[in-house]
Order: C-alpha cells, then structure tokens, then sequence
C-alpha cells in the first residue's frame, strides 16, 4: 500500500526491476505516491496520463512544461519527481528544470522514472496508482492573494483608499 516512505534517490531514472542506492521501485513509487513536499510531475501526453499514472501526480506534458513553470512549486527549496515517457523527455525536462545553469531559477530533482508497462505493474500491485484526467496542483498561490488583488483593485489611484 503506497504510504510517506523515504529512501536515498537515484539522480537518473532507471529501469523498472532494477533498483539504486538500496531503494526498491517500490519504495521509489510509494514516496512518489505519498503526495510530499516533493510533487511528482508527469510528462506524459494527456491520454497516456489518463490511461494511468501514479497517485498524487500532477500531469504537465512536456510541450507544455515552459509555459506552465508557473503553476511548479518555487524553485528555490523546491523538489520534483519526474514521469517520462523515453529518456528523451527526461533529459528535455532535465534541461529545462536545471533552470539552463541558472541556479536561481532550477529545481531539484530527487527521483526520476520513465514509464513502462513493468513500471505499470509494480504501480498496480502496491496500489500506487490511478486512472482518469484528474491532476493534483503543485503549488497555489497565498490564500491572502485574491483578498490583496481585490484591495488594490479598490484603491484604483487613489494611495489612501487601503
């Protein structure tokens, strides 16, 4: 049953019956699953992601990842975990999370997994995973935004109208 289970992380993905730094794909998948300060972003096109995916996932296909960066937890003290369909989306993803060697603009990534039908499987037999379009979000703005925003709004020119 998938549950908050931590483990030292591999920084590559690796195949689904292999496992790194003592860490089983299974207790890789359940940390992913346990919805943690660490989301798990998965890139796979919509169907793929609807057709199955692990709990908590939040779905940003890859062609959509740059526009979308905003709706990902602030890079700064921020952690992903990645879904890919090939090792070519990983490493794009990769890329473009490392923030280009900008250090004030990349994310971390602690884990990372491509997609595959033995991947699918250990999924199902843990109950990691799940099936549908519904996608969990990273991150939210403060809940005080929309009440500042409706009072700045109010304020119009006027600098004493707060």
């Amino acid at each position: 049953m998938c549950g908050p289970t931590r483990c030292p992380t591999p920084s590559k993905a690796i195949e689904a019956d292999a496992s790194d730094n003592g860490c089983s794909l299974d207790t890789r998948l359940q940390a992913a699953a346990a919805q943690d300060a660490a989301g798990l972003v998965d890139l796979r096109n919509p169907s793929s992601y609807a057709a199955g995916h692990i709990k908590g996932a939040s779905n940003f296909p890859l062609e959509e990842l740059q526009l979308r960066s905003g709706e990902l937890p602030p890079p700064t003290g921020s952690a992903l975990r990645i879904m890919a369909s090939s090792e070519s989306q990983l490493a794009e993803a990769m890329e473009f999370l490392a923030g280009s060697g900008d250090s004030r603009k990349g994310w971390t990534v602690i884990d990372s997994f491509i997609w595959t039908p033995s991947l699918a499987s250990a999924a199902a037999r843990i109950d990691c995973i799940a099936h549908g379009a519904s996608s969990r979000p990273l991150w939210l703005p403060s809940p005080h935004l929309p009440r500042l925003a409706s009072l700045l709004e109010a304020r119009g020119s006027d600098p004493d109208a707060l």
